[in-house]
C-alpha cells in the first residue's frame, strides 16, 4: 500500500508542477490575464490542497483514503504521458487527416 501511494503522489506532484510551469509560462507571454488569473489559481490550489490533504491522510494512518483522493490526478497524468509516447513514437504523419 506505501508504494502505491508514493506511486500516485509522485505522479500527481508531476502533474501539478507541470499546470504550474504552464501558469509562470502563461505570466511570462502575458497570456494569463485578469481574466483568467482566477481559474488558473483556482486549479493551483485545489491541486496542491489534494497533494497536502492526501499526504496528511497518509501520516493519519489512512492510505486508502489517501490513494482515493490521488487517483484522479494520477489517472490523469498517465493517461497524458500515454497520449505524448503515442504521438512521439508513432509520429504524427497522416494522424491529424
Amino acid at each position: 500500500m506505501t508504494r502505491m501511494f508514493w506511486f500516485c503522489y509522485i505522479t500527481s506532484f508531476l502533474v501539478m508542477v507541470v499546470f504550474f510551469i504552464f501558469f509562470v509560462i502563461g505570466i511570462m507571454d502575458k497570456s494569463v490575464s485578469s481574466f483568467n488569473i482566477t481559474t488558473w489559481v483556482t486549479i493551483l490550489l485545489i491541486g496542491f490542497g489534494v497533494l497536502l490533504g492526501a499526504y496528511l491522510l497518509y501520516k493519519a494512518q489512512r492510505p486508502g483514503l489517501a490513494i482515493t483522493f490521488l487517483f484522479i490526478p494520477t489517472l490523469f497524468g498517465v493517461i497524458a504521458l500515454l497520449y505524448i509516447l503515442v504521438i512521439v513514437f508513432l509520429g504524427n504523419k497522416n494522424m491529424w487527416r
